[in-house]
């Protein structure tokens, strides 16, 4: 071993360029796993909202997705209170009305339990409107 690496402790690289790329490795790291976040949250959001305009078959998909998901159990196996149907309504075999009614649903304005429907009725394929029906207000 030559005597300066002996006295100085030189061994060729700098601890400064092994910090200065591992520090590089990291933010370049994080800016990956945020903007990959962000994707999968954006993406998240936008395949469950329901635009008037939207085509039938779209708003079936969703209210069919969001019926299953809150209808099974949470993380500790307990189920909602309140329990959600749907139902699809045909008309010369294109859709007209997709039906998700709620019953034992909380309702914080009215403050007290209800039940009701939600009707996404269509035209020419696509949402035209959305009719909200209460059952026991």
């Amino acid at each position: 071993m030559p005597i300066y690496t002996q006295l100085c402790g030189y061994t060729g690289v700098s601890n400064h360029y092994k910090k200065d790329t591992t520090m590089k490795k990291d933010t370049t790291m994080k800016k990956l796993l945020i903007l990959t976040l962000l994707l999968l949250g954006f993406s998240q959001l936008k395949s469950q909202t329901i635009d008037i305009g939207q085509d039938a078959d779209y708003i079936r998909r969703v209210i069919e997705f969001t019926t299953k998901d809150h209808n099974k159990p949470d993380s500790y196996g307990n189920y909602s209170s309140s329990k959600i149907k749907w139902d699809v309504v045909y008309k010369n075999g294109e859709i007209s009305d997709v039906v998700q009614c709620f019953s034992n649903q909380y309702n914080i304005d009215l403050r007290m339990t209800i039940e009701y429907c939600k009707h996404f009725l269509m035209e020419n394929g696509k949402l035209a409107f959305i009719l909200n029906q209460y059952e026991n207000v």
